[in-house]
């Protein structure tokens, strides 16, 4: 984790980390318990959703697995993690 860390999500834009945020907050979570945000349109929200699933498999799945169930000892669960989960999700600090 400390190489994804250092070498590649801390150079994430903001807007990457929202939409993997958005896709974490997804996984295994009935809609009632899910943050809302606000889109212009359903075809941002959606486009969104998928960045942040392609920025998830490709930084995160091989540890924290493709439903973000983790692997107990090893890497934490994401799917209904309540950092994941926190209204308003955590924003990372400006570069």
């Amino acid at each position: 984790m400390a190489d994804v860390v250092f070498h590649s999500l801390q150079y994430l834009k903001r807007e990457e980390l929202a939409s993997m945020i958005e896709y974490l907050a997804s996984l295994q979570q009935p809609p009632d318990k899910l943050a809302t945000p606000t889109y212009a349109n359903a075809r941002l929200k959606q486009a969104r959703y998928l960045e942040g699933e392609i920025l998830y498999g490709t930084h995160c799945e091989d540890c924290h697995g493709a439903s973000g169930e983790g692997q107990e000892r090893r890497y934490p669960a994401l799917a209904g993690n309540h950092a994941v989960l926190a209204n308003p999700p955590p924003t990372p600090s400006s570069p």
